[in-house]
């Protein structure tokens, strides 16, 4: 995010540094207690990971209960090293200005043994191996208020002077339910009590905003607001989010007072790219290119048409075009989106070697565990003339590819 200073930048480094390799949502909270969890032990002198939260699944296998969901259980050196590298991670808040909380659920999981609440359910084989050691709760008002007072208590106390505190409830709706009730009553309670808890803590606590994203998600058209599967939040409105929050707070910094809202025209471009994704999706590539067009003709200056068209023009194999866009999104700051990779690799196809050196340089910096990019920097730099260097990334391609399969992966689909 450009003009900012963000933890979870780092995150990736700091794994590597323990010699793991996992995904950024490894790093997400839904329970609130949790949230305090990790914050008391960041924080807290004398709070320490209890290493009985690393809890063995079966046969030599272990999953950390204090990490999201889904994750595959993997050797205790392992699950030792990715929570070295969450609890060097989280010892950052300490300095952080901004910190931003989402609650997710309100039913939740206790580990009776250690007195905690845990962020994730016990997989079958460990719920079988301890039966009696984790419970079921559904969370109240109380509860959830009294955690976020928990929260804002350990930042005021060890986090930094001039702290602020964003509050956002998660729109991503429970798709199954440990309760009695239908999956959408259960749902609909969890929202709502977070929602609640969430709104009396922010009234008694002129350091804590409360940042709409649930009602903007919930309350919008519904084929723009959502992904296909209508399960999670589409690219497009999550941006629309992030940068209306950027409008409101960081457009102070140079005294100036925040527009009332984003411009009319990038709402456009965003919508109409979104439009774009789905004709594209299902194989109507004219009419896709026309919106897409259009899109980039409303703002150019929004990168996302560009990221987006830019792919698609990719997957037809039209290079040059695709080389266009993608160029812009980068020129517009679309690193962020990995365009690199695929603009390196469009540049690739034209034989325009000079012009894929540095896009692939960029790549290896977004994508330092991937082995794709290390080859094709090798081939970029063979045809410019420069073997020795080509070797080198050569070399560094086949140690990652011969690394396939070692267990330092946690979750599903890691690089």
């Amino acid at each position: 995010m450009g003009g900012f200073n963000v933890a979870i930048s780092r995150f990736e480094q700091i794994c590597r540094d323990e010699g793991v390799t996992v995904r950024l949502n490894t790093l997400n909270k839904f329970v609130a207690q949790s949230i305090v969890n990790e914050l008391r032990w960041a924080l807290e002198p004398g709070a320490e990971f209890p290493i009985e939260s690393i809890v063995e699944v079966k046969n030599d296998r272990y999953l950390d209960m204090q990490l999201a969901p889904g994750l595959l259980p993997t050797k205790f050196e392992t699950a030792l090293g990715v929570r070295r590298a969450v609890s060097s991670y989280m010892r950052m808040v300490k300095d952080a200005k901004v910190v931003i909380v989402t609650l997710g659920l309100a039913e939740a999981w206790y580990d009776t043994k250690l007195g905690l609440y845990t962020n994730t359910m016990p997989l079958p084989a460990t719920a079988e191996r301890f039966p009696a050691r984790f419970e079921h709760h559904v969370l109240e008002y109380n509860q959830l208020l009294a955690s976020l007072r928990d929260m804002f208590r350990l930042l005021e106390q060890y986090g930094h002077p001039d702290f602020r505190m964003l509050l956002t409830v998660s729109p991503v709706a429970l798709s199954s339910t440990f309760t009695e009730h239908d999956a959408m009553v259960a749902n609909c309670y969890s929202k709502s009590v977070q929602r609640a808890a969430g709104e009396a803590f922010c009234r008694e606590n002129p350091r804590v905003d409360y940042l709409p994203t649930f009602e903007s998600v919930t309350l919008s058209d519904h084929s723009l607001a959502w992904r296909e599967d209508r399960a999670h939040v589409s690219t497009e409105v999550v941006r629309l989010n992030v940068l209306r929050m950027e409008n409101a707070y960081a457009a102070r910094v140079d005294g100036t007072e925040p527009r009332p809202s984003i411009d009319a025209a990038r709402v456009e471009a965003l919508k109409l790219a979104k439009q774009a994704n789905e004709l594209f999706s299902s194989g109507e590539f004219e009419r896709a290119d026309d919106l897409f067009e259009q899109a980039v003709q409303i703002d150019h200056s929004e990168v996302l048409p560009h990221v987006q068209w830019g792919d698609a023009l990719y997957r037809r194999q039209r290079w040059q075009e695709a080389a266009r866009e993608l160029q812009a999104a980068m020129d517009l700051g679309g690193r962020q989106y990995n365009v690199a990779y695929t603009l390196a690799k469009s540049y690739a196809k034209l034989s325009m070697w000079m012009e894929a050196e540095p896009a692939a340089r960029a790549a290896i910096e977004d994508l330092p565990d991937t082995p794709g990019p290390y080859k094709l920097m090798a081939k970029v730099l063979k045809h410019l003339g420069r073997g020795s260097e080509a070797r080198a990334y050569s070399d560094r391609y086949h140690q990652l590819t011969a690394g396939v399969g070692e267990d330092v992966n946690l979750s599903p689909g890691s690089r």
